[in-house]
Formats: C-alpha cells, structure tokens, sequence
C-alpha cells in the first residue's frame, strides 16, 4: 500500500511499460509468476468535462508496496495512442516512474524553488474492477514533471485517491513471492548532469555507489550508472539517456530461481541474494529481483 509520511517525502510508487502488445505484456508477467489485474480502459474529460475514452487501457501488478503497470492501445488513432506510438518508436520497456508523495502540491510548489518550471498538477481517473465485480473510478492526484527536465523517462509524483481499489487482497498473493518495487534504475548520457538534476528534483544528495550514483528516498531508491556499464547489467538498451530497469523486492533468491527454471525462465544475470530476467520484447527493460540488504553490482 502506499505509505504517509511528511509532505516531502517520496518513495517509488510505480513503473510504467509502455508496450506495443497489452495481451502479450500480460502474458509474460503471469508466466514470470504474477497475478494481473484485469485490464482497465483509461479515461480523460473532454472539452465539456465529459469523461471519454483516451484509447489506451492497463493492466497492472500490484504488490505490497508499489505496483508495475504495462500500458497499451486498444483503439486505432488517438492523441494517446499517436503519442504511444512514437514513445514506441524509441524503445518498448518503462518510460514512466511516478513518485508517491503524501501531497503532490507541495511537490509542485517546491519545483520552482530547486530552478525548475512548476510542475503541471492534473486530476486522473481510470476504470477498475471493485472486489465486488462492479466497474468503478479509482481517483489519483498528479504532478507531472516538466519534460526537458527528466530526459531519462516521465517523472511525476502521485497521491492515491482511492487506494483501497487499487491494493485488493486478491492481486496481492503472487505466486513467484515478490513482496514491493524498490528502486528504479536510469542510463546516464551524462552521470554528473542526470545525478545533479535528479536530486534536486527529489531533494535528497545523491550518494557514489559501486558503479554511478544513489539517490535514497523515504523508501527505497533511484540509481543513476553511466551508458557503457548501464548497458553491460541491462542490455540490450537504446541509446542514453533511458530507464534501463527496476529492482523488486523478495524474501527468498534461491526459491524464486527453481521456481523460474520450473518455468522455463532463463535469467539475465545472478548473484548473492539477487537475479535479473529479461522483458523480451513484451516487456522490455530488465527486471533484477534482491532479497533484503543484497548487493546489486551498482550498489
């Protein structure tokens, strides 16, 4: 569930796959041990305040603490799909981080006073099936960033209106045992430039790691590694800057690894206490899942 805390405060709420195959993308997480949601068709008011659809819908993995989403069209031409279309046009994998924050108007307020523009802060709704079987709004208050701020993927902060649809009992037991999405990691074209930025951004000062930059957060963290050794822990990957991948949390390395090979799962990379999988072309972008206090080769 998302957590509170002081205004400031900021943690990883969510990651977004923009993907060319909603069903395939579906596919590939229940294979890789996920329960996902049903799909949701998203909506936007339009000029009279009617509320419409956008063309693209989700399905999403919700988890202890934070959630994946996988994004994609299910009309034709929309200013959402075009806008899907050239984001595909560059990579499929994750294009989006949103923040949870207790107050998503402080977030917007703080910009300007750490050198940026404002922050855009927009209401949005979506469609999500209730435990009853009902269709009903799940609401979330937003605060996107400027986009030539945050070249490596679209920032923005978000509260949860109504999270009680989102977060329900039965998405939560994942068969593969993962427990929360703990960091997200970026591929810097720049590393002291995109690091400098970025913690300004979430107020924090970044920390040197093993490889690039650490950016801790109230929970969890974003990791900031340079293009070449970006690309050697996540390749392939398309040209810097870029989201290279995430880090989800899970209690148990070894049981998850039999439980992928029982799946026919090859693994991207292995070590003490954490692996990686690859998105393939479903997904795109890495997936390293860690046991509590692993050491990542960024770390």
């Amino acid at each position: 569930m998302q957590a509170g805390g002081r205004p400031g405060d900021l943690w990883p709420d969510h990651v977004n796959h923009s993907v060319p195959d909603l069903v395939r993308a579906r596919d590939r997480m229940i294979a890789l041990g996920f329960v996902v949601t049903p799909r949701s068709d998203q909506l936007a008011p339009d000029a009279g305040g009617k509320l419409v659809r956008t063309g693209m819908a989700n399905h999403c993995v919700m988890l202890g603490s934070g959630y994946i989403e996988l994004s994609g069209a299910i009309l034709d031409d929309t200013p959402a799909v075009r806008g899907l279309q050239d984001t595909l046009a560059r990579y499929v994998g994750v294009h989006l981080l949103a923040l949870g924050t207790p107050d998503p108007a402080f977030q917007a307020e703080r910009l300007p006073q750490a050198g940026f523009a404002p922050a855009t802060l927009m209401n949005y709704q979506r469609m999500v099936e209730a435990a009853d079987g009902s269709e009903q709004l799940a609401r979330f208050t937003l605060a996107f960033a400027p986009r030539e701020l945050v070249p490596e993927a679209r920032l923005l902060t978000v509260r949860h209106e109504t999270p009680e649809l989102l977060w329900q009992n039965r998405w939560l037991g994942h068969p593969n045992g993962v427990t929360g999405l703990q960091e997200v990691v970026y591929a810097a074209a720049d590393l002291p430039a995109s690091a400098e930025r970025l913690a300004r951004y979430v107020g924090v000062e970044p920390q040197p790691g093993t490889i690039g930059m650490a950016l801790p957060l109230a929970r969890g963290r974003l990791s900031v590694l340079p293009a070449g050794q970006a690309a050697a822990l996540f390749a392939p990957l398309p040209e810097a800057p870029c989201t290279a991948g995430y880090v989800l949390g899970t209690g148990d390395v070894a049981t998850l690894a039999s439980f992928l090979s029982d799946r026919n799962i090859a693994l991207s990379g292995q070590g003490a206490g954490w692996l990686a999988v690859a998105g393939g072309e479903a997904l795109g972008s890495h997936i390293y899942f860690a046991e509590p206090g692993a050491k990542l080769p960024w770390h």
